[in-house]
């Protein structure tokens, strides 16, 4: 009997290991904002969809949106460019160095900040994101 214990006590620990989703996150902190990035897939870049949820140090608002790595070049040399996404008629661009850009559909500069992207998420007793 301890044999069938043992046997389905791997098995379940097997179905865990299996059944818990890889994601990615990633945090960058500008002046006035803190945006966190999420994706079901191990790395953000070869995600084709991107959570963003950002949050208004100043303010306090928050926003999600959904979008997807940006890629410049040709297939056989693309290069990793940053990330975009799209609320009404915003564009929200986050440059893979740093930068937060939010423009209207005119091309006009709403938002303009250079932000450091973080090495692990930051206090979140600080945070209201969502988890």
């Amino acid at each position: 009997m301890p044999t069938l214990s043992f046997g389905v006590m791997r098995l379940v620990l097997l179905v865990l290991v299996f059944s818990t989703a890889v994601s990615a996150q990633q945090w960058l902190e500008t002046q006035s904002y803190w945006i966190r990035l999420d994706a079901d897939c191990p790395v953000l870049q070869d995600c084709a969809s991107i959570r963003y949820q950002g949050h208004s140090k100043i303010t306090g608002a928050t926003i999600t949106l959904e979008g997807r790595p940006w890629w410049v070049g040709t297939k056989q040399t693309p290069l990793f460019w940053g990330y975009r996404f799209n609320s009404g008629r915003l564009h929200y661009v986050l440059h893979r160095n740093g930068l937060l850009q939010v423009t209207n559909r005119k091309g006009h500069v709403l938002v303009e900040e250079q932000g450091l992207w973080l090495q692990q998420a930051p206090d979140q007793a600080a945070l209201p994101l969502q988890q």
